[in-house]
């Protein structure tokens, strides 16, 4: 996403002067500043309170620290239904938790949406106790042969899966249950 700023001080609470066709009855008119602004032209600064150069900067994308996530497949990609205003883009609330008020991009579904700290003990709770059979050699990239002990190799594994970063581990448990689930759903 893009704004405008003032380009002395940073501020967004600019004004754009136009010039216009005089036979418009209208000689001068001011716009807040918006997406049509081309970069480095003038604009009166409500901060500076003169007339400055502007510039568009980009707005980085600003994720929470516990963000909301897809139950089902970890995602991150969801959206929530919400009363939004439709002349000026105000959202005056979000709907409540029900199921279909959530979306996933990438199930294409309405599942229930959960805070990442609760989607990752989940997940670290899966990796402890209900790995299948070789699912810990494929998830380590190590192999239960190479150690003297099991509590050697389940040692390892759990250092290489503590290395992790957690889109990983959530990539990882997506792709090893999903067909578990699918098997679990139609039987």
């Amino acid at each position: 996403m893009k704004k405008i700023v003032c380009e002395k001080c940073g501020s967004d609470e600019i004004l754009i002067t136009e010039q216009l066709n005089p036979n418009d009855d209208t000689a001068i008119r001011r716009y807040f500043a918006d997406a049509y602004a081309m970069d480095g032209g003038l604009c009166f600064c409500d901060s500076c309170m003169e007339q400055q150069r502007f510039h568009v900067v980009d707005i980085p994308d600003v994720t929470p620290a516990n963000p909301w996530r897809c139950e089902r497949c970890g995602s991150s990609d969801v959206q929530q239904q919400a009363w939004v205003r439709p002349d000026t883009g105000e959202v005056v609330s979000f709907n409540d938790c029900d199921r279909g008020d959530y979306w996933c991009e990438p199930c294409g579904e309405h599942p229930r949406l959960v805070r990442e700290s609760e989607l990752m003990a989940t997940i670290e709770k899966w990796f402890a106790g209900d790995l299948r059979p070789n699912d810990d050699e494929v998830i380590s990239g190590l192999n239960r042969n190479d150690f003297t002990t099991d509590e050697a190799f389940e040692t390892a594994c759990k250092e290489k899966w503590d290395a992790r970063d957690t889109e990983s581990k959530i990539g990882i448990w997506r792709e090893l249950t999903r067909n578990l689930k699918l098997i679990l759903k139609y039987r």
